[in-house]
């Protein structure tokens, strides 16, 4: 976030605006996006950013499997000359000009990608962008080091250097900011801490909507929910009120979709299951499954452990057999998301876009894997919705659309959702910024209180 830039990008009332483009155009069949890109600019290893740039960087995102979803309405991109790209369309996608803001649209050089091959960014001298700062200094999971681009084309930052520490017990973090040993708390503030936080005069804390969905995938290609009713059980038997307490100290809303409850495009949270332990053991026993063991698999950090505790705690009073298995991040990542070994999972979702196209990612059947669909859920008539959906101008038949798809996931509890958090920051007072946004880690946009 400190290095590189997108094409577009969020400014500090949340609206998307040019960043690397100068200007952009758009055909009125939504088909073809224009984008005509700012002179000048330099990545850091000298290189003038240059339109073949940014054709060879969304390339590469329409081919990684971690960032094809949120491409996946792209046919192809076209350098016309050195300053502009156009991006052509498979479809319409009314949420494409936010993912162009988002990480997964960050410019890479290509000279210096195709230089250092699969080490490209795995080292400090192979960490090339165009951003407000040059990092200097990496110790992968300790430290990284950056120093202000002097260069950079929208204006030398206010903060000349920025050191970017792990502090992995949140305790010793808080700590650290309240006697002034660091400036930032570049995370979610801990519940647990807000108030505390918040009352201290020698510090500000903003809160912001935040895109980050906690909640659980269940296996729908294989085991015993891929029984509809199974799934439904898992929705009577769960207390999300208690999750929301458990992870997020009652700080956040809890949804009925993957959606936050300020996206574009969405009709209405509308209803959910009722916590109801003996429905959940009716549609057990009905489905032959009581007594059953399942294991629900998660993250061995943060509030993860203690969320897979409680729904332990809650399934096995409906009548099932129930372990929880937690797992170091990349073997779940690996094992859980990709590779579709599981029953039950808990974990997190940060989506790109504040738009109910989230919904794709999470759902269509293109996306199964680690490209979003880790519930490995697939169905025509919600592949149909969503596809007309994302492709849809008129924003009345958009949420009616989606509307349907909301139906549809609540019958087929396809996933389990249980809140969205809200974020928080906190900081000295000898700093400041004008963002309370998805962007504030940006340490471009603060600056040295006078």
């Amino acid at each position: 976030m400190q290095v590189y830039n997108s094409l577009m990008k969020i400014d500090e009332n949340r609206e998307v605006v040019p960043d690397l483009a100068e200007k952009y155009e758009l055909t009125p069949d939504g088909m073809e996006y224009t984008f005509y890109l700012k002179q000048g600019v330099k990545f850091h290893n000298g290189e003038e950013l240059k339109a073949s740039d940014v054709v060879f960087s969304g390339q590469r995102a329409l081919e990684s499997a971690y960032t094809s979803s949120d491409w996946s309405a792209v046919d192809y991109l076209e350098a016309v000359d050195d300053y502009t790209v156009k991006i052509h369309m498979k479809a319409p996608s009314m949420a494409f000009l936010e993912t162009l803001a988002g990480s997964f649209a960050f410019i890479v050089n290509e000279k210096a990608v195709t230089e250092y091959g699969e080490d490209y960014g795995m080292s400090v001298e192979a960490t090339i962008g165009t951003g407000p700062y040059i990092l200097k200094e990496w110790k992968p999971g300790e430290l990284a080091v950056y120093e202000a681009n002097p260069d950079y084309f929208d204006g030398e930052p206010d903060i000349k250097h920025l050191r970017i520490k792990a502090i992995s017990d949140t305790n010793t973090a808080v700590i650290a900011l309240e006697t002034g040993e660091i400036d930032y708390y570049m995370a979610t503030v801990p519940p647990v801490s807000m108030e505390s936080l918040s009352n201290n005069d020698s510090l500000t804390v903003v809160s912001y909507p935040s895109q980050n969905l906690t909640y659980s995938i269940i296996n729908c290609e294989t085991g015993i929910f891929t029984d509809v009713r199974m799934r439904q059980a898992l929705a009577y038997a769960v207390d999300r009120e208690k999750m929301l307490v458990l992870g997020g100290e009652g700080l956040g809303t809890i949804v009925n979709c993957p959606c936050g409850p300020d996206y574009t495009a969405l009709p209405d949270m509308g209803s959910w299951y009722e916590y109801d332990p003996e429905k959940a053991k009716e549609l057990i026993q009905e489905a032959g499954y009581e007594g059953a063991s399942v294991t629900i698999k998660t993250y061995s950090t943060g509030a993860y452990p203690k969320l897979a505790t409680s729904m332990q705690q809650d399934l096995s009073n409906v009548g099932l057999d129930v372990e929880v298995l937690q797992m170091e991040r990349n073997a779940f990542i690996n094992d859980v998301l990709g590779e579709g070994q599981y029953e039950i999972g808990i974990c997190g979702f940060s989506s790109s876009v504040a738009d109910m196209d989230v919904m794709y990612q999470h759902l269509h059947t293109a996306n199964i894997g680690l490209t979003g669909n880790w519930s490995r859920y697939s169905s025509p008539e919600m592949d149909t919705l969503l596809e007309e959906a994302r492709s849809e101008t008129d924003a009345e038949a958009r949420k009616e659309l989606y509307r349907q798809a909301m139906d549809l996931y609540r019958e087929e509890v396809c996933e389990l959702p249980f809140y969205y958090a809200t974020d928080a920051r906190a900081f000295t007072k000898d700093v400041v910024t004008d963002y309370a946004n998805n962007s504030i880690d940006k340490i471009y946009h603060f600056r040295w209180a006078d």
